[in-house]
């Protein structure tokens, strides 16, 4: 009977690995290790628990892929005791399901990519499925008889909000949930939900601090620069294209059946009700927000991983044992299949095929660029090395090792502002930019400039970008 999840948990994890042991970070899981080098209270673009994870990962591993990856791996840990306490994994007539569930979760390709990747989601999904089977429990249960899952609860919605801020949506669902019931509005007399709440928010507090002590970067980041844009107004093609990713990342029975389970739930439990309201305010804000020019582009299926959540826990359930979960698994494992196979090949792959893929193109061959441009260093006695952007220091950090000699010349604000060294100014440096893409930004930061040549970065024969080496006399700093 557990011989069939068995085999595909297996399959599911071996491909993880693969991955994960293969693949070179991309630009943002290698911003957010480096973030692990430079441990602070918050940082810029999220809450600081990817950055402190990374960090024991770095402590312990040094900068390597392996490091780079591990943490996903053991967040989904959080995943498998929230799927053990939900499904009553400690009675063992419970554990197919069990299996099952923890296969349909894995088999998800959204859930699937986000146990992979270092990005705040892991640590997030892992907090926020733990919280949210917590606080099912204090709802369907006599609320003070259920007080400690009340706190355990907030104890794990306080660290998901350390993890990225759209773990406020789950608060908000408890609390839709509380005013919603006439058995539960009761609780607002226990001074226990408010300690619960200020167990949660004092959590959270490290992001506050560092935010006051830095002039709100982070709000600055998230409700003025990120959505700067020429264009403006409503449009519905920001939501056809968030619904058809949905559709993909999610699978199109998955979301619909998790959906519909959510919605018949509802009618039937207080827990019901919780993982309705926890599902639309995990999904509603960003559904509004896909509508909006600005930020249509920008809005993506893992913004609303929240709202997934109660359909994960459903799905078990409302998929059966029939052909409906090998539908679901079967499309899971097959788009899993190419997505790996794509991006372990990648982009030799899409090279071949005639396609392009600039991310693919410049997440491998780093490890020649750093090559080249330690050489270079060590050639001309520079000291410093200087790209466009954050994605660009990020990723030649990785393969330098650090980032402490990396600087960065966009004039807008990233987190290297927060850690560049104070003494730069004056050095020399070895810049590297690929051609038309962020040259502009070379000269008002350096006194003047020679170029060193072109290096080329190859996989499997084939190349893959040209980059230009420059050296830059007297580096002036960036007004920003």
């Amino acid at each position: 009977m557990l011989r069939v999840p068995l085999i595909l948990l297996a399959v599911l994890t071996a491909s993880r690995v693969w991955f994960g042991l293969t693949v070179p970070p991309n630009m943002d899981e290698a911003y957010y290790f480096g973030w692990g080098e430079h441990l602070q209270l918050s940082y810029i673009d999220h809450a600081p628990m990817v950055g402190w994870l990374s960090g024991a990962a770095r402590a312990l591993f040094g900068s390597t892929l392996f490091s780079a990856h591990i943490m996903p791996f053991l967040s989904f840990g959080l995943v498998v005791l929230a799927l053990f306490i939900h499904f009553g994994g400690r009675d063992r007539a419970n554990w197919p399901l069990l299996l099952w569930a923890l296969v349909i979760w894995l088999a998800t390709p959204v859930f699937h990519a986000l146990s992979i990747l270092t990005y705040p989601d892991h640590a997030l999904i892992g907090f926020s499925a733990l919280a949210l089977v917590f606080f099912a429990r204090f709802v369907e249960a006599e609320p003070r008889a259920a007080r400690g899952d009340l706190y355990l609860g907030a104890l794990f919605l306080g660290l998901a909000g350390l993890s990225k801020y759209s773990a406020v949506l789950l608060g908000l669902g408890l609390l839709i949930t509380l005013v919603s019931s006439k058995r539960l509005r009761s609780q607002f007399a226990d001074p226990h939900l408010y300690l619960a709440a200020a167990l949660s928010l004092c959590l959270m507090s490290p992001v506050l601090i560092w935010n006051v002590m830095n002039g709100f970067p982070t709000l600055n980041l998230h409700g003025v620069e990120r959505f700067e844009s020429h264009d403006r107004g409503f449009a519905l093609a920001g939501l056809v294209r968030l619904f058809a990713q949905s559709l993909i990342y999610l699978s199109p029975l998955g979301l619909g059946l998790g959906l519909w389970a959510v919605a018949r739930g509802a009618k039937a439990s207080a827990t019901g009700r919780l993982m309705l309201s926890v599902t639309i305010v995990g999904m509603l804000p960003f559904v509004l927000l896909s509508l909006w020019v600005p930020a249509a582009e920008q809005v993506a299926p893992h913004w609303l991983t929240i709202g997934f959540l109660p359909l994960m826990l459903a799905l078990p359930g409302a998929l059966g044992r029939g052909w409906r979960r090998g539908l679901h698994l079967g499309y899971g494992l097959v788009v899993i299949a190419v997505l790996n196979l794509y991006y372990v090949t990648a982009p030799a792959l899409t090279l071949a095929l005639g396609l392009s893929d600039r991310e693919a193109v410049v997440t491998f061959g780093q490890d020649q660029l750093a090559r080249a441009a330690r050489d270079a260093a060590a050639t001309t006695g520079a000291t410093l090395f200087a790209v466009p952007t954050y994605q660009e220091a990020s990723k030649l950090a990785f393969q330098l090792g650090s980032s402490r000699d990396v600087v960065t010349l966009d004039p807008r604000m990233d987190q290297y502002d927060f850690w560049q060294r104070p003494d730069a100014i004056g050095e020399d440096a070895i810049i590297i930019v690929q051609p038309g893409n962020g040259e502009k930004f070379i000269a008002p930061a350096f006194q003047s400039t020679e170029p060193l040549g072109e290096i080329t970065t190859t996989r499997g024969g084939q190349t893959l970008a040209v980059f230009r080496l420059i050296l830059g006399h007297g580096f002036k700093g960036v007004a920003r």
